[in-house]
């Protein structure tokens, strides 16, 4: 019965390991002062249900998870936020009923349609080196933070 116990112990902690590490973005500034590593924007809703996938399945593999931790800082965005935000001391108005969170509009915005899952990554410039505007499974995101 112990061994048992201590097999699943051992199974949920690394489960709470493998989970990605997200940077809030008021932490963000300060942060990327000391260390300037790309930013990955995850921006999604609450109703969509392939950003669930995306967060649930991509994000929290563990060997993905380490990589994340290593090449960037990782920030989720619901676009449907009503919460000003501050990006590097330029202010962003939240959501209202008529349209989507102003950051999320000037970052995942194509053609004038947002699509969500979007993935955004910014260099250590912060210009957008990739944008992604649908799902992206875990091998292919390791092939794109591997070239960072």
């Amino acid at each position: 019965m112990r061994k048992v116990l201590l097999i699943l112990l051992t199974m949920f902690s690394c489960t709470i390991y493998a989970q990605a590490e997200w940077t809030k973005f008021e932490e963000l500034t300060n942060s990327f002062k000391q260390d300037k590593k790309a930013i990955l924007i995850f921006v999604y809703t609450d109703w969509c249900k392939i950003c669930k996938m995306q967060e649930n399945i991509v994000f929290n593999d563990t060997t993905l998870s380490k990589l994340l931790k290593e090449k960037v800082y990782l920030l989720k965005l619901n676009a449907e936020e009503k919460n000003d935000i501050l990006f590097f001391n330029r202010k962003y108005k939240g959501a209202t009923t008529k349209q989507y969170h102003e950051l999320a509009e000037y970052l995942a915005q194509e053609n004038n349609t947002l699509n969500f899952p979007s993935i955004i990554i910014l260099n250590r410039k912060l210009l957008p080196i990739y944008k992604l505007y649908s799902f992206i499974n875990k091998e292919d995101l390791n092939d794109i933070l591997r070239q960072l």
